[in-house]
């Protein structure tokens, strides 16, 4: 991961308060990656606990309780395949969020994640803000108490995220998934410029591809919606794409 550099996130009612924080539990056995990991969610007021081997996952779990397991491949008893599907046999962690996060990110290795009961598989070249980005959207699918905000707004343009609806100086306007994720994503960090890339790896799932022609595409469509406030959608000569929000 590049340094796992990140700044704070402006959020609109989706604030995670200590009484209500995620469990994540991380297998790693990279010391170093466990606790620059670790450092960056506990500043986001997660509860953090670490594993540095497979053996010992399931029981250690029971007991912790995760919401969200983030799981590396390369262990140095089991893999972590092994680890993933243990947990998918366990009744009691069958529905914990499980992300691969992997240097190993060859397609059969992102295949095999999936196939084996993992929501995501990250590379560990991912930038920090998107990391982490996924971290909450894996989170607000699955925990009713972390539940986005219903309508996040900055000045005249807002998304209700329930419905994937943009509001334009109060006009409800639709949007495709795949806009209303890129719309979210610039709304939750106003002024922090994207590249292509890293909104490539935001948008890609399971069930749906994304490139970087296509980001050029959401970004044209999304203008248009946003009518006499398109600008507010700055080009970043050769670096990207960011929402320009006043201080």
């Amino acid at each position: 991961m590049n340094a796992m550099k990140t700044q704070a996130i402006p959020t609109t009612g989706e604030g995670i308060s200590p009484r209500t924080a995620p469990r994540i539990l991380i297998i790693e056995d990279d010391v170093d990656m466990a606790d620059l990991v670790s450092r960056e969610l506990r500043s986001q007021s997660y509860e953090v606990h670490h594993l540095d081997r497979g053996v010992g996952r399931v029981e250690c779990a029971l007991k912790f309780r995760p919401d969200l397991v983030i799981l590396d491949l390369m262990l140095p008893d089991m893999s972590g395949f092994e680890v993933c599907r243990a947990f998918r046999e366990s009744p009691s962690l069958q529905d914990t969020i499980i992300i691969v996060f992997s240097g190993r990110c060859i397609d059969a290795d992102i295949v095999e994640s999936l196939e084996v009961g993992a929501d995501d598989h990250i590379p560990k070249s991912t930038s920090g803000t998107v990391f982490l980005a996924k971290l909450r959207a894996a989170l607000r699918r699955k925990l009713p108490e972390l539940e986005r905000a219903k309508v996040l707004t900055w000045g005249p343009i807002g998304l209700d995220v329930e419905t994937q609806t943009l509001l334009v100086d109060g006009e409800r306007h639709s949007a495709t998934h795949s806009e209303a994720r890129l719309a979210e994503l610039l709304l939750l960090h106003p002024n922090r410029i994207f590249s292509r890339s890293e909104i490539v790896e935001f948008l890609r799932g399971r069930h749906y591809h994304v490139t970087e022609r296509s980001v050029d595409v959401l970004v044209v469509n999304l203008r248009k919606k946003f009518g006499a406030h398109a600008t507010l959608i700055e080009t970043v000569r050769q670096r990207g794409y960011r929402f320009h929000a006043a201080a």
